[in-house]
């Protein structure tokens, strides 16, 4: 505010007085400072973080977090279609006030949440492992064993809050990768991938512990990487073989049957035949005595190329033909391997016995 006052003093003489008034004006600003997250390296991945010490006020992620028996490389046991990785992680706090800086574990629980990163098909939207079929999707869970509450990791989306422990004490969890389909080629398939594990203080109600504005809180810095290696054996199935009745009228016995061929992803395969009695040579023995009969066999695919080739007794063939891709068949209507059997008149002659018999073997194997 500016007044002005005019005084006269006779005459023409006057003079002009200013007083100025001089307005402060103070300006209150609320400032807010976002809390710090600290972070932890995992130094002490199984311990309850007693012997992580601090010189300063300054609270400890490594005493805060610790994630237990994560391998760095994990497969699945002998047998099983998936990998179950078991491990354990420590997620509690120690206040500057506290005990950060002695010996002791961090006394208070803290909540947390968990995240996954790595490999994934173009879309992004699902996890992969990659070999001779390409990328395979995988489904990766999550599993928090106390409660049993589980989580499908996405590719970067952060699970629902889990309770920590007081005490440092290890919590008890697991992962499981599952092919979402089991029908892939042979061979081995691998993928990479990274764990991460925020803090959020107990009453944190938001999901988002990784951006929680927090005064007591770690964070896992930098994310645990993990690798995934998944062999797939090449899966064989015959089906479709039925017993071969013969009957011997002085003529050549010419006799055949189809069967089903399943393979991998209709893989090439090879055949062997193995005759009970025969030895490098297929032979029907006589019921009473010991009288053998020698036969022929020959194999040969319904499907092209069809490749007829005469099958040596105990040998598999050097040639290979092209597995069908689905089980059975398709139920059998679409059997893909002929057998036939040939006995010349002139191996029936002079026989002693009136029934041979013989057990015939067929082994595939996958190229």
């Amino acid at each position: 505010m500016l007044r002005t006052d005019h005084h006269y003093a006779g005459g023409k003489n006057h003079s002009l007085v200013l007083i100025a008034l001089l307005l402060l004006l103070s300006l209150c600003t609320d400032q807010t400072h976002a809390q710090q997250a600290y972070s932890s390296t995992n130094r002490f991945p199984c311990t309850d973080g007693a012997e992580v010490t601090t010189p300063s006020d300054e609270p400890s992620g490594d005493k805060a977090i610790g994630v237990c028996g994560l391998d760095q490389f994990i497969e699945p046991a002998d047998g099983a279609s998936e990998i179950v990785e078991d491990f354990s992680i420590r997620s509690c706090w120690a206040w500057w006030g506290g005990n950060q800086w002695t010996a002791a574990p961090c006394a208070d629980a803290r909540s947390f949440t968990v995240a996954l990163a790595g490999d994934t098909d173009p879309s992004g939207k699902n996890f992969v492992i990659t070999g001779p079929s390409g990328p395979v999707p995988v489904d990766i869970w999550f599993r928090y064993k106390p409660s049993g509450a589980e989580f499908q990791f996405l590719p970067n989306a952060q699970s629902q809050a889990f309770p920590g422990a007081a005490n440092g004490q290890q919590i008890p969890v697991e992962i499981r990768i599952t092919p979402q389909s089991g029908q892939f080629a042979a061979g081995e398939y691998s993928g990479n991938f990274y764990f991460s594990l925020y803090q959020c203080e107990g009453n944190w109600q938001e999901p988002d512990c990784h951006s929680a504005d927090s005064g007591g809180k770690a964070n896992l810095e930098p994310a645990l990487p993990f690798g995934v290696t998944v062999s797939q054996p090449a899966q064989i199935r015959i089906s479709g073989l039925e017993d071969m009745h013969l009957l011997s009228v002085g003529e050549d016995i010419q006799a055949s049957q189809t069967f089903c061929v399943f393979t991998t992803d209709a893989a090439d395969f090879r055949l062997k035949a193995d005759s009970l009695h025969g030895n490098a040579s297929f032979q029907l023995k006589g019921i009473s005595g010991d009288q053998t009969v020698e036969y022929d066999l020959r194999a040969w695919a319904l499907i092209g190329p069809r490749r007829r080739t005469n099958l040596e007794e105990g040998s598999f063939t050097t040639t290979t033909w092209r597995g069908h891709a689905q089980q059975e068949c398709n139920s059998g209507s679409e059997e893909n391997m002929l057998l036939e059997l040939t006995i010349p008149a002139s191996r029936l002659q002079n026989l002693q016995a009136h029934s041979y018999q013989d057990t015939l073997t067929l082994t595939v194997e996958a190229e």
